[in-house]
């Protein structure tokens, strides 16, 4: 019995500490508290969602850099609208058109030629950009174009040191809409959009799945009909057209516009474009292919596409306008 009674002791011991401890709490997990979802509402430009109050009441037109050493630029994937422009040496060159603010850079910058200013004019936007030929110059003046040339408004933009020059002049949002108010060109009343969005058709059209627009043997854009997304994924002389992100470039539409182009001089490499006429071409979207007719009767009346005599409708998203000389029609294939 003596050998038994430690025994016992710390048995009974160790059951009056196990119960005298109290249960311990349980702790409620702690959680992030959740972000209030930013207010949307549709781009009066393009149809996609934007944070509430951030449209522009009148859209921004840059222009930009497109020779290889301008890749990756910034702010393409925040355009609205982009059309790429054929100009000298076989290259190309893009106007962006921006119709809701948003952070980032925009560039590189480049100089615009005489098609730049009828652009801007259709659709009533101020124009970016750093020089000018000199019948750019003198469509500027006689189209009364709202502008921010770089070369009178530098405070519009700045210099990016990792990069040579001319691939690396940039702008911002900020920046140039502080320019545009002190140059007076923020309008009291919303611009309207000349393109309308909504529900284009979905079927009739030709399978589109893979698009090529060759302007020359160095300049090659390329699109192909992402399913899941519901967008054309651009690539650029067969690489992807990557943004300064990293993000590869995509649009909703694409649309190829035929027009007449020749040499401004018989000795000149600068190209005269005929954006005033008529003409035909092709509606991309949801990976099929339409034919399609262009009007323009004047410099100040927007352009306006039809398919199958219908005012065309974009889908909500970017569109990209590709203007092609009529020559090279042979240059646009699809599949």
């Amino acid at each position: 019995m003596k050998k038994i009674a430690p025994y016992i002791l710390a048995l009974l011991l160790i059951t009056v500490g196990c119960g005298s401890v109290p249960p311990t709490p349980t702790q409620p997990v702690a959680t992030a508290p959740e972000k209030p979802a930013v207010p949307t509402e549709p781009c009066r430009f393009c149809g996609r969602a934007i944070p509430e109050g951030t449209a522009l009441a009148r859209p921004l037109l840059v222009a930009l850099d497109n020779a290889p050493p301008a890749r990756p630029q910034s702010g393409l994937t925040q355009a609205c609208l982009v059309y790429e422009v054929p100009v000298e040496g076989g290259l190309t060159r893009l106007l962006a058109v921006f119709g809701h603010r948003f952070s980032g850079d925009i560039g590189p910058v480049r100089s615009v030629r005489p098609s730049f200013a009828v652009l801007a004019l259709e659709h009533g936007g101020i124009l970016a950009y750093c020089g000018s030929s000199p019948r750019g110059e003198a469509a500027l003046r006689e189209l009364k174009i709202a502008h921010i040339n770089e070369i009178s408004n530098s405070q519009g933009y700045f210099r990016k040191r990792e990069r040579r020059a001319p691939h690396n002049l940039y702008s911002n949002m900020d920046r140039l809409l502080a320019a545009g108010e002190r140059l007076r060109y923020l309008p009291s009343r919303e611009r309207e959009p000349i393109f309308r969005t909504g529900a284009p058709p979905k079927q009739g059209g030709d399978s589109a799945l893979q698009v090529q627009i060759a302007y020359s043997g160095g300049a090659r854009s390329e699109y192909v009909f992402d399913q899941q997304r519901g967008v054309y994924l651009r690539s650029q002389n067969g690489k992807p057209h990557l943004d300064a992100e990293g993000e590869q470039l995509a649009a909703s539409n694409l649309v190829v516009q035929f027009i007449d182009i020749k040499p401004e001089e018989p000795d000149s490499e600068r190209l005269d474009m005929s954006l005033i006429g008529r003409g035909n071409g092709y509606y991309f979207t949801n990976g099929q292919a339409f034919p399609l007719s262009w009007r323009k009767r004047e410099a100040a009346t927007p352009t306006r596409y039809t398919v199958n005599g219908v005012d065309l409708v974009f889908a909500p998203g970017t569109t990209w306008i590709h203007l092609v000389s009529s020559s090279g029609k042979s240059g646009v294939t699809f599949e």
